[in-house]
Formats: C-alpha cells, sequence, structure tokens
C-alpha cells in the first residue's frame, strides 16, 4: 500500500492530484481513520495502464 507520496514516483503526478483522484473516485484508495489515503500497487498499475496515453506524453515531455 502507498501513501501519495509514495505513488508520486511512481505515477509522476502530484501527491494533491493524486488524493483529488482519489476522492473523485478515479483512483480507488483504502480512507485510513486518520483521514490519510492508501492506495494499492495494482490499483496503480491499473490506473496507469487506463491513462497510457498521458504517461507516454509526460516522459516524452520531461526528456526535453
Amino acid at each position: 500500500m502507498y501513501k501519495p507520496s509514495e505513488a508520486e514516483v511512481l505515477t509522476g503526478l502530484h501527491p494533491r492530484t493524486i488524493r483529488r483522484y482519489c476522492r473523485l473516485g478515479f483512483i480507488a484508495a483504502e480512507i485510513l481513520p486518520s483521514g490519510h489515503y492508501r492506495i494499492s500497487e495494482s490499483e496503480l498499475a491499473n490506473f496507469k495502464k487506463k491513462n497510457r496515453d498521458r504517461f507516454s506524453d509526460q516522459l516524452q515531455l520531461s526528456l526535453f
């Protein structure tokens, strides 16, 4: 299970964006009693797979 700050490394998205996507239901996450989000590795993989074009565009932009 990943914190949004750890998921940032895997997705390239800002942790705030990841939390927003969790709230909106784009990324399924477990909400701890403290209110913090935890995201499974498989959910991150599914999200990246569904948004493959977006992530490849970000990768290409980061190469310049």
